[in-house]
């Protein structure tokens, strides 16, 4: 198979089968022809600061945690200012199929910053999408809005078992900013396993009612509740069983030659 991008097709088979790609919420209409649009969730943070604290030679820098963005269902950027969003939507990916970001020219045109950037095979989580408003003027995005246009590509080759893995959904990082302000329940998400986890992500994609919606309109399963319809399947009875009443003379005439 040679590295070839994904199209609409593509991705919703793979997103049947659930062996090499999953996502979680399932946003069925942001799938685009080649591409699927990811939305911002509650979870933004300002980049963190560095402060000078202290006088003359007992001077010394301190890194001050980035703070929440989002307030009431809308995230907040002021001009010349980083934020740092996570995507409500949580991608696993196999071994057989890697991605590009890219970003939305809705939001390049109001001056936020261009995303590029990979998902490599294996990867597991949230995405975390950093950008910065370069405009003159303060900009805001609603939670739920599309933030970046994602794309898939199939590989030649699987990639190796031993590569290097990127920790789920970025921990790594977004753990450094400010968590003060977030409620229980948004920290026990982030802490938990359901963006976090192939089997999780796969597993509540498939109990999701777009995914079972999706399945239900496939060709196949059309093809397959046409013909288990009990009418048709007394049609294919019939025409069977004229087939073998005749098949004794087929024979014997086939057997002339």
């Amino acid at each position: 198979m040679e590295e070839t991008m994904l199209s609409n097709r593509d991705i919703f088979k793979e997103i049947i089968k659930a062996k090499d790609l999953a996502i979680h919420p399932l946003k069925l209409e942001n799938i685009n022809g080649s591409s699927i649009n990811l939305t911002a969730s509650e979870y933004a943070w300002y980049s963190a600061e560095r402060k000078v604290i202290g006088d003359g030679a007992s001077q010394t820098q301190v890194e001050i945690p980035g703070t929440l963005a989002a307030n009431n269902g809308v995230i907040k950027i002021p001009r010349g200012e980083t934020v740092n969003i996570l995507t409500q939507e949580a991608i696993w990916v196999s071994r057989k199929i890697s991605g590009t970001y890219h970003s939305r020219v809705s939001l390049s045109a109001k001056g936020l910053s261009n995303i590029s950037t990979t998902l490599d095979p294996k990867w597991c989580g949230l995405s975390l999408i950093s950008m910065t408003n370069n405009s003159k003027y303060d900009q805001s995005i609603d939670v739920g809005d599309g933030i970046v246009t994602l794309t898939f590509d199939y590989l030649n080759k699987k990639a190796s078992k031993d590569h290097v893995e990127i920790a789920a959904s970025r921990q790594d990082i977004y753990k450094r900013f400010d968590m003060s302000r977030l409620t229980i329940d948004q920290k026990q998400y982030l802490d938990g396993t359901d963006h976090r986890t192939p089997f999780r992500i796969i597993n509540n994609m498939s109990g999701s009612d777009p995914y079972k919606q999706l399945k239900a309109h496939t060709p196949l399963r059309k093809l397959n509740n046409f013909i288990m319809h009990p009418a048709m399947l007394l049609v294919l009875g019939a025409i069977i069983g004229e087939l073998i009443k005749h098949l004794p003379k087929v024979i014997k005439w086939l057997s002339n030659f």
